[in-house]
C-alpha cells in the first residue's frame, strides 16, 4: 500500500497556533529527525503501523540506510528532538495549557522519538558488528 496515497486523501487540520509555533521551531532545528517522528506518526494514523513492533521494524528500515557514524550523529539529534518536545510539552502543561489542537500530536511526535532513541544503540552495534557500511 502507498502511504504517500494514502496522506494526501486525509484531510488537513487545522492546528492552534501553539502547535504551529513548537512544529516550526523543531523543523527548523532537526529537519530531517522530526520529520521521521512525523512521517512514522502518518503511517500510524493511515494505518500502517498498528502496534510497537510496527513501529520498531519501521524505524529499523529507516534507518538502515545510515551508516555508523551517520547513526552516532542522529542519536545526539534524536536526543535532542527528544529533550525539546520533552520541554515544550512540559512548558504547556505548568501553564494548564494542554488542550489545544496539536497537543497530542506533540505528546506522539516525543513517544516516536523517545523510541527511535532508546534503539539506536541496538542499531549502532548491530551496524558494527556486522560490519556493514549501510
Amino acid at each position: 500500500m502507498n502511504i504517500e496515497g494514502l496522506i494526501k486523501n486525509i484531510p488537513n487540520e487545522i492546528f492552534d497556533d501553539e502547535y504551529v509555533s513548537s512544529n516550526h521551531t523543531l523543523f527548523e532545528l532537526y529537519k530531517e529527525e522530526y520529520s521521521l517522528a512525523k512521517y512514522l506518526r502518518k503511517k500510524m494514523l493511515a494505518a500502517e503501523i498498528v502496534n510497537s513492533e510496527g513501529l520498531e521494524s519501521n524505524i529499523r528500515e529507516e534507518l538502515g540506510i545510515y551508516d555508523v557514524g551517520t547513526l552516532g550523529g542522529k542519536q545526539y539529534m534524536f536526543g535532542e528532538v527528544t529533550n525539546m518536545l520533552g520541554i515544550m510539552l512540559n512548558t504547556f502543561d505548568e501553564e494548564n495549557n494542554n488542550n489545544f489542537n496539536g497537543y497530542t500530536e506533540l505528546e506522539q511526535y516525543h513517544t516516536i522519538a523517545s523510541t527511535i532513541l532508546k534503539m539506536l544503540p541496538e542499531i549502532l552495534m548491530e551496524k558494527m558488528i556486522s560490519g556493514s557500511k549501510n
